[in-house]
């Protein structure tokens, strides 16, 4: 673009072809955090997932991962790309857990990366869980470490199989190698 960067967004189309089209709105926050996140924070991120239309009108669920490009201790951009994750949502849409548990993703700040009913993907998921719930997955974010939590069910206010089994996903910063420019 008119800055220099290299801005090429490229993609595979659900007809098999390779599209390439321009990055847009990569550098205001909000629209560009996939991008300015690593750059400003020095570190790999992970954004929220979120649903993106491209130029032929193709939509997908994904969630972009970034790298930052540090030469001589300076950042000067980033490097990333995005991962589907229909294909990941279906494969836990298709894990059962005894007669009726199902399984939920959340990212870092609480929205759902996953949930099994779609209108609730991307969605924050503080409103949509117990306040209890919502709590207790907001410590397992806070704190990396995992937690059971056993609670009655509030229908028959009988004793019965509810528990959340709640983990983190450590995700591991990349190797810093030295660039050879």
């Amino acid at each position: 673009d008119q800055t220099g960067r290299f801005i090429s967004y490229n993609y595979l189309s659900e007809n098999g072809r390779v599209i390439t089209e321009p990055l847009v709105d990569y550098d205001k926050p909000g629209a560009g955090d996939y991008y300015l996140l690593a750059k400003n924070n020095r570190r790999a991120t992970i954004s929220s997932t979120y649903f993106y239309t491209t130029v032929d009108g193709s939509n997908y669920y994904i969630a972009s991962v970034a790298v930052p490009i540090i030469k001589d201790d300076q950042v000067i951009g980033a490097s990333g790309g995005d991962i589907n994750m229909t294909p990941i949502s279906q494969t836990l849409k298709n894990i059962k857990l005894y007669d009726n548990g199902y399984l939920m993703l959340l990212d870092d700040k609480g929205f759902f990366a996953y949930a099994p009913d779609e209108s609730d993907w991307g969605q924050d998921a503080k409103g949509k869980l117990s306040a209890a719930a919502y709590g207790d997955v907001m410590e397992v974010i806070q704190t990396g470490r995992p937690k059971v939590v056993e609670a009655v069910a509030s229908t028959t206010r009988q004793r019965e199989i509810c528990a959340l089994a709640l983990a983190p996903i450590q995700i591991s910063e990349p190797k810093r190698r030295t660039p050879t420019w």
